[in-house]
């Protein structure tokens, strides 16, 4: 799972909003972006985002 510094290095993305939510194949791989789980403590509005991309992070594991 990539943060936004990363995503955007990258992958070339804007923002985390720009792509969290999906599975992003760049170069043969596969990326989940994605909010770093502490953000939740201080931001409550994406603290359900946060739980989505770790259900989406699980289910693709599940895949391997």
């Amino acid at each position: 799972m990539l943060g936004s510094v990363a995503a955007k290095k990258l992958l070339g993305v804007r923002s985390v909003n720009e792509a969290r939510g999906r599975v992003i194949e760049h170069d043969n791989r596969k990326y989940l972006v994605g909010y770093h789980p502490a953000a939740s403590f201080y931001r409550d509005d994406i603290a359900e985002n946060v739980r989505q991309d770790f259900l989406l992070l699980q289910q693709e594991l599940q895949k391997l």
